[in-house]
């Protein structure tokens, strides 16, 4: 019978993305691969499965399946598929616990106006990140970015060659920390909100005694 071996993540390790990638070996003849993740070493309760798989590696995804949590042991199994039925039986399983330790914790501006145009960032440091990809966007979900950029330190000003901000507007932030290769190394921060400020004070600056 054709036994999948299973390669990472290692049994019994930690893993510190909630979408952890998976890999295992080739199988020579295998049309695809069918994958389980449980959070019960009996398999009785799946997270998420798919029979899909062309590769031998995948990622677990960010929606249509249950999230994984933190603090959390899980386990997880792949068969190969023939083109018509299984070539064998599942392997043995492989566990490994979710830490969110490198997930970054935001330090400010939060919930805040910022002091200027050019806010400066902060948060609080991740041992083993080589730098950090700082992302501004213009709605919580991230997904309209303004600005991003690298910070070899935890914190990071707001560029002045930059699109500039506009004033009395709410923005959205997050980090995520990156290892010497520029690969993530755990989830990103919470979504941090702030308010660049509404511009009136400059005004008085200006025309003041």
């Amino acid at each position: 019978a054709y036994i999948v071996q299973l390669e990472l993540p290692g049994n019994g390790e930690v893993a510190t993305t909630s979408n952890p990638a998976f890999q295992w070996g080739i199988i020579e003849g295998a049309a695809k691969y069918e994958i389980q993740v449980s959070n019960v070493e009996d398999f009785s309760e799946i997270m998420w499965s798919s029979s899909e798989i062309i590769k031998n590696s995948t990622e677990y995804p960010r929606s249509g399946a249950e999230p994984l949590n933190y603090g959390q042991s899980y386990y997880w199994h792949v068969r190969a598929l023939g083109e018509e039925s299984s070539l064998g039986d599942f392997s043995a399983p492989f566990s490994f616990d979710l830490s969110g330790e490198n997930k970054v914790e935001l330090e400010g501006p939060l919930e805040e106006t910022s002091e200027s145009l050019l806010p400066y960032f902060s948060w609080f440091p991740i041992s083993g990140a080589s730098s950090y990809t700082l992302t501004i966007a213009s709605d919580a979900s991230i997904s309209t970015v303004i600005y991003s950029t690298d910070a070899s330190e935890v914190f990071s000003q707001y560029s002045s060659s930059a699109p500039p901000l506009g004033n009395g507007i709410t923005l959205y932030w997050q980090v995520i920390a990156k290892d010497e290769n520029g690969a993530s190394i755990g989830d990103a921060s919470n979504v941090g909100s702030f308010n660049t400020p509404d511009g009136s004070l400059e005004i008085e600056f200006m025309f003041g005694d």
